[in-house]
């Protein structure tokens, strides 16, 4: 539209701004060309976002995970709600981000505290998230819009403004010696390489894979920095490590959801636990703590006899806490039998 000043990005849900990618059309990629393929397609739509005639700034509120920070880094602009967190997750599901946040984030906060949040998945809260220089202003909930209006203002008359604020947050002596210069870099990457393999042991191939990427893209130009990304992302979207991990991110938010609510709950009046040992017992002393009678079985005496020490030791130290002396002990062991 001719005439326009500028373009602020919200949205209308109120738990938050973008949750992420459809973890089911992650799932259903069965061939690297196809990761690649939507690799390439999710950069080319978010490039398109900072090459406006005009600032475009994202109003980020709540939760903002996985490609939806990528939209957002691929803004020129953002500012958060002081209720909103940042993250890019991908890694936990065996992936890198692979709408560019491998190649942007690095460029705007620097590669030392990019390599912390990309490599470990973690959430960003909204202060640090302004302290690190991910987003540029915070506000008040409530706020929102008017302070992005404002933002979006003061961006298109004095940018300049705005780009020294975030110099002054990524520049400095140690970004100097650590990421300006080959040598100070090299270091920095090596370091980086090192504490991940003493957290992964080496089996998990997204953290290496992605230390890499960004190693090899922050030399190069954003076109070729994000051609690696997706080549990255095709490699290890198909992997075992990430097929698996993403059935583990689907059973846990299944356990989120009780199927048993509005269930009424059977009396337990009696109970058995089948292997004994220091975990049946564990589990035979909650159940005697509920005073309900349970019998430990097991093929062998001796995990028995490891049941029921297990289980008065438990006992010993929780009743010793409330001032009890070892008859109410007793009492208790009265209920379990092997």
């Amino acid at each position: 539209k001719k005439g326009l000043k500028g373009a602020i990005v919200v949205s209308g849900k109120k738990s938050g701004f973008i949750a992420g990618a459809d973890i089911k059309q992650i799932e259903d990629v069965d061939n690297p060309e196809e990761g690649r393929r939507l690799a390439r397609e999710g950069q080319r739509i978010l490039k398109k976002w900072g090459e406006f005639a005009f600032p475009v700034v994202c109003a980020i509120h709540g939760h903002c995970m996985g490609g939806g920070t990528e939209f957002a880094l691929a803004c020129n602009y953002r500012i958060a709600s002081s209720d909103a967190s940042v993250a890019l997750p991908e890694i936990k599901l065996g992936i890198l981000p692979g709408f560019g946040g491998t190649q942007r984030l690095p460029r705007l906060i620097s590669v030392e505290k990019a390599l912390d949040i990309i490599l470990t998945g973690r959430t960003v809260r909204a202060a640090e998230a302004e302290r690190l220089g991910i987003v540029d202003r915070l506000c008040e909930p409530e706020g929102l819009r008017q302070a992005a209006l404002k933002l979006v203002r003061e961006a298109s008359n004095a940018p300049q403004r705005f780009a020294d604020r975030r110099k002054s947050k990524t520049g400095g002596l140690r970004a100097l010696l650590l990421e300006k210069n080959p040598i100070g870099r090299a270091v920095l990457f090596s370091i980086a390489g090192k504490n991940m393999q003493k957290k992964t042991g080496g089996h998990y191939p997204a953290p290496e894979r992605a230390l890499e990427v960004i190693r090899e893209g922050i030399g190069k130009s954003i076109e070729k920095g994000l051609e690696i990304e997706a080549r990255a992302l095709g490699d290890l979207i198909t992997t075992p490590e990430s097929k698996n991990l993403i059935h583990i991110y689907n059973l846990s938010q299944r356990a989120k959801k009780s199927p048993f609510e509005g269930v009424e709950p059977m009396e337990v009046k009696r109970a058995a636990v089948l292997g004994a040992g220091v975990m049946g017992g564990g589990i035979a002393q909650l159940l005697a703590a509920k005073n309900i009678p349970v019998v430990l079985k097991d093929i062998k005496d001796q995990a028995v006899e490891s049941g029921l020490d297990s289980a008065r030791k438990i006992f010993s130290k929780k009743l010793k806490r409330q001032g009890k002396d070892e008859s109410a002990v007793d009492k208790k062991m009265e209920l379990i039998t092997g």
